[in-house]
């Protein structure tokens, strides 16, 4: 498991952590600034083939965890998402139920 915290193309911070599930399938975790101007912190199920990550959307499991209205900063965006890490053994549990 890894996380990457960059800027992304609309220049606010971000993290993301990609961990596999299963044999064919990964855990995206991600917090970001969103349209509302909330930090959003959200968990998607999907394939990883390469450099790419594909999710179905109304098939493979998609949840939102936590929202603030927090400033954008990178210190605000590691702090949500590592309390949203420390959530992910749940979270596995509600992924690997919902493909069973």
């Amino acid at each position: 498991m890894k996380t990457r915290i960059t800027k992304s193309a609309y220049g606010t911070w971000m993290a993301e952590t990609m961990m596999p599930l299963n044999d064919k399938l990964h855990l995206c975790l991600t917090t970001m600034k969103r349209f509302d101007k909330n930090i959003t912190t959200t968990v998607a199920v999907g394939k990883q083939e390469s450099y790419f990550f594909t999710h179905e959307p109304f098939k493979d499991f998609r949840q939102h965890l936590m929202t603030s209205s927090e400033r954008c900063t990178k210190p605000a965006v590691e702090r949500q998402h590592n309390a949203a890490i420390a959530m992910l053994d749940s979270i596995k549990e509600q992924a690997l139920t919902h493909y069973n």
